[in-house]
């Protein structure tokens, strides 16, 4: 092999996303480039367990409860269906630490009866093993180490052996066969984390030898895991491979337990199956991994199975991969490198599509294959090949009908170099045709979410659509550039704390909101452009318009734009008249709790949410004029400090925050974060005089906090250092607080205001203050 060729190859491999090694036992990834050949719709988004889909984030196909429901199903057969799967799943899976009482838990059982079907005596059987099997899972829990430990803990045999007698007895005591299987899980279980593996081994074989069943398939798993831990790579990979293709409930698992990190592993591995299908899972999970391109396994496979889910699955994540080195704009600084690369893609398109038309000559039924033909062709540059294949393809499902419009609408404009308006119309109906005039595609989202569909999550379809649309855009236009971001108007609200440099470089919010309105004034509103509006403007108070017009668009930006205008007492006037404007239900939402108060506690945000609605309340718009009409006839100290005080509580720092902002960061300040108005009316305040030494000490205090924030903006929270484990960190911060300035009005209290009642209130009150006197 070349050079080049070799490097090539590296190159290539480097892109493709996958597990790493399935030895580190890692959980799922996040797709974070444009995935447009979809995996969560072409295999029916991980719902059917009848699937062998590895993909790890299916949440529904791999969710934490999938091993529960399968267990529970197993108990409902044993129990003759008397019961609901639901009421068995919340007998079985319990709070630990609960003291299981038999005589009430029977009763409370059986008061979950569907039928008078005589089971008392499986009955029994279960309500005895359940007692015993939380016994054994405390055992384990209690001698389970801690990651984080710096020592190793020990394990305390007694409590294991106690329990594997009392389990011994009980599989001896019984006869039926099911139940036998059962205690022997819990046993084998006790062997593995008690380092007993010969016991463990001997069990196994003894009670699951040829074992076919349920708890069967988990008791292997717990035998390969010991195998593993034994160093038996091989023969552990073995049984692994048996429970992912036989075991629904701990396909994950099994998948993330086996080491094939070589070709040798892999080789000696397969010399010990006889089945052919245990085989091809082999190829399959091989396939899966970043270390090797899946083409050959995926050969190995169809000539084998023919058109089986594996060599479907494997084409897809081909694609991905594909699309990671194709669709992803990232500039290499080597150009040879991005040379190669290019080559060694354009070499592997081709090879897959020349398989893809191979299965299609075997099976031209399935329509996957035209359809992952035709995205290949696409990625290949071949549009008219694309083009004609679409034309033939008319998809017999719904989800198979998005995958098509998908590979339609990237094709479509791969055609062109700009976009006329009847382009633009073409291309808007058929996003709006995905999702039933819905704006978020909703196969990427959380299903379990009452409102999944109304979301605006990153949308990897409408991230890379937009971004080739805006590329075909011929004139500069502010508003067509944020609508077709691919972000949302979410995004653009969510503003972070920058330093110097970044401020300069940084275009003003005010100027920039100004032309994104001047320039909608201007667009014409195609489909396509009603469609990103609506994908960028997407929130609560249109989430059941399927059609925002630009007029609500604009609405939207304007009170954005009286927000930000609120921040300035100078353009308070404006904000106002902005406000005015606005229908009732766009004028700002409710702000809750008094902003002209004083309060010397610290804010209490997550408790303040939750009783916002016993405080009084006002609008954005009743607010705006409430300081404009103060800060207009501002005469005396106390309508400078109660301004300084509004600002404050509407800074990130404070309560009523959702006036000037719309999201509050837990881990840094962002919105309206400036202390710079505040301190401007505080200051103004004592310089005015006719105060009281309990009103200027007030005043001192909350310049203190003003000044302490603009600290902490530059130099990481106070709190980041305050660790009873390390105090010295904390001290150190203090008083670099200290010798760089930032407590000189705390210098000031201590110096001048000791006599007021204030100063002991603010001893007792702020441990900051508390700390610097002492």
């Amino acid at each position: 092999m070349k050079a080049a060729f070799k490097k090539s190859v590296i190159l290539f491999l480097s892109l493709c996303i996958a597990i790493e090694s399935i030895a580190c036992g890692g959980g799922g990834y996040y797709m974070d480039y444009d995935m447009l050949f979809d995996r969560n719709i072409l295999f029916d988004n991980g719902k059917k367990t009848t699937t062998y889909n590895a993909w790890v984030y299916n949440s529904e196909f791999y969710a934490e409860d999938s091993p529960r429901i399968q267990n529970t199903e197993s108990w409902a057969t044993y129990l003759e269906n008397v019961y609901r799967k639901e009421d068995l799943e919340r007998f079985i899976y319990r709070s630990s630490g609960v003291k299981f009482d038999k005589t009430k838990e029977q009763k409370r059982l059986r008061s979950k009866r569907m039928s008078d079907t005589d089971i008392s005596k499986k009955e029994t059987l279960f309500l005895d093993f359940i007692a015993y099997a939380l016994k054994v899972e405390k055992v384990i829990s209690d001698n389970t180490p801690d990651p984080w430990a710096e020592e190793v803990k020990e394990i305390n045999l007694t409590d294991f052996n106690d329990r594997i007698t009392e389990g011994k007895a009980l599989i001896k005591a019984v006869k039926d066969d099911f139940m036998k299987e059962r205690y022997a899980f819990q046993l084998i279980k006790l062997y593995r984390y008690s380092n007993q593996f010969e016991d463990a081994e001997k069990t196994y074989k003894t009670y699951f030898s040829n074992s076919t069943s349920l708890i069967g398939y988990w008791a292997m798993e717990h035998y390969a895991g010991i195998l593993m831990k034994q160093n038996k790579p091989f023969e552990a990979n073995y049984y692994f491979i048996k429970v992912y293709t036989n075991c629904p409930s701990k396909r994950e698992s099994s998948y993330l337990s086996m080491q094939l990190d070589s070709e040798e592993d892999f080789k000696k591995t397969l010399a010990l199956f006889t089945e052919t299908e245990e085989k091809m899972a082999l190829h399959y999970v091989r396939s899966m991994q970043t270390k090797a391109l899946g083409l050959e396994d995926m050969q190995i496979i169809s000539k084998t199975l023919g058109n089986h889910e594996y060599a479907r699955i494997i084409m897809t994540h081909e694609i991905n991969k594909l699309e990671k080195g194709l669709l992803t704009e990232d500039e290499s600084d080597d150009k040879q490198d991005e040379k190669l690369l290019a080559e060694q893609l354009g070499n592997y398109t081709k090879d897959l599509i020349a398989f893809n038309e191979e299965m299609l000559a075997k099976d031209g039924e399935d329509q996957f294959w035209h359809l992952s033909l035709a995205y290949l062709y696409y990625l290949n540059g071949q549009h008219a090949k694309c083009s004609a294949l679409l034309e033939k393809i008319h998809p017999k499902t719904p989800d198979f009908q998005k995958q098509h419009t998908i590979i339609y609408i990237v094709n479509y404009l791969g055609t062109r170099q700009t976009l006329t308006e009847i382009d633009e119309n073409i291309i808007g109906e058929k996003l709006f045709a995905l999702n039933g005039n819905s704006v978020s595609y909703p196969f990427l989202h959380d299903e379990r979410e009452e409102n999944y569909y109304e979301t605006d999550e990153y949308n990897t379809v409408n991230q890379f659509i937009f971004r080739q649309i805006y590329k075909r855009s011929q004139t500069k236009n502010a508003f067509l550039e944020l609508i077709f971001s691919g972000q949302t108007i979410s995004d653009l609200q969510s503003e972070y704390l920058y330093d110097n440099d970044e401020k300069s470089e940084k275009p003003s919010e005010l100027a920039h909101i100004d032309q994104v309105l001047n320039d909608l004034a201007k667009t014409p509103e195609t489909t396509l452009s009603i469609y990103a509006a609506n994908y960028f403007f997407y929130n609560y108070d249109y989430s059941r318009n399927s059609n925002l017009d630009f007029e609500q668009c604009e609405q939207q930006l304007k009170e954005f734009k009286a927000t930000l205008l609120m921040r300035d007492p100078d353009r308070l006037q404006e904000a106002v008249a902005i406000f005015r404007e606005l229908p009732k239900n766009m004028q700002g939402e409710s702000i809750y709790g008094d902003p002209f108060k004083f309060d010397l506690k610290n804010p209490g945000f997550d408790r303040f949410d939750e009783n916002r609605y016993s405080q009084p309340s006002m609008t954005k718009y009743e607010l705006a004029k409430t300081l404009n009409e103060l800060n207009k006839k501002k005469s005396t100290a106390k309508d400078y400090y109660n301004l300084g005080l509004a600002y404050y509580n509407t800074s990130y720092y404070g309560l009523q925050w959702k006036a000037m902002a719309y999201y509050r960061s837990s881990y840094a300040p962002n919105g309206f974060y400036s202390m710079k108005t505040a301190q401007v009316f505080f200051k103004k305040a004592l310089a005015f005089g006719k105060l009281t030494d309990e009103q200027e000490a007030q005043i001192y205090f909350m310049l203190a906090r003003c000044e302490q924030h603009e600290y902490t903006q530059k130099n990481g929270e106070i709190t980041a250092y305050f660790d009873s484990n390390n105090r010295f960190s904390f001290d150190t911060y203090m008083g670099n607080m200290r010798s760089d300035g930032a407590f000189s009005n705390f210098e000031i209290l201590d110096r001048n205001y000791r006599n007021t009642a204030f100063y002991d209130e603010l001893i007792n009150e702020c441990y900051y203050f508390n700390y610097y006197i002492n």
